[in-house]
């Protein structure tokens, strides 16, 4: 029983080792841990992997105490062990098939909204961009401008901008296409970079009148 304790605690330390460096690899941001289903089977493992440890250390420390040994006490803690290393290793063979959880973050749509304000004549109201992915390679997104009372509006002028200081790209202009009353498609070369990105968007109410919020998105 000591050698097996011994050979169980060894295979949970590595398994623990390699799942904390692929989490690394393959999470990254807590987002990704909290909201895919990766992330949240990760979370299921480490939690596996601390009982497991736990439950080893009681074994051994018994095992070392010879004068109070259970025998009976012992091999359930044993089994209680082998059956945790037995659910680490599902959970590992399931994180295996699932997709990464960077990935999974990549491939859902985001919105991201601003106010602004010109400071003209009706120049106070709310912009919105939505991406379709969060994925390297985005050349698309749909920008809304509503007035202050919420509604759908056209401004006389819209720009849209990205860049990426990090790695000291951009502006990169997108070409601005109405398609609707607030409407807008913003179109770009594709965003081939990860990183954060800043979206400058820049919104005319009147030949003077011009004001430009930031936005900003992480693309994976």
């Amino acid at each position: 029983m000591k050698r097996f304790s011994a050979v169980a605690a060894g295979s949970v330390a590595v398994l623990a080792g390699t799942g904390l460096y692929q989490g690394w690899i393959r999470v990254q941001t807590p987002q990704a841990l909290l909201t895919t289903a990766y992330g949240l089977t990760l979370t299921v493992k480490v939690a596996l992997v601390g009982a497991v440890l736990a439950v080893a250390f009681f074994s051994r420390r018994a095992l070392r105490n010879r004068a109070g040994l259970v025998p009976a006490r012992l091999a359930r803690l044993v089994a209680v062990e082998a059956a945790g290393a037995v659910a680490v290793v599902a959970a590992t063979s399931l994180l295996v098939a699932l997709e990464p959880a960077g990935k999974a973050l990549a491939a859902e749509p985001a919105t991201l909204t601003a106010r602004y304000d010109t400071g003209g004549p009706n120049g106070t109201g709310s912009v919105s961009m939505r991406l379709p992915s969060r994925a390297r390679g985005l050349t698309r997104a749909t920008v809304r401008v509503r007035d202050a009372a919420g509604s759908p509006g056209d401004v006389p002028g819209l720009d849209v901008a990205w860049s990426l200081p990090a790695r000291r790209i951009g502006p990169i202009d997108a070409r601005i296409t109405r398609t609707g009353a607030g409407r807008y498609e913003a179109v770009t070369a594709p965003l081939a970079a990860a990183g954060r990105w800043r979206i400058a968007v820049t919104v005319r109410t009147s030949d003077i009148d011009e004001t430009t919020v930031q936005l900003s998105e992480t693309l994976r």
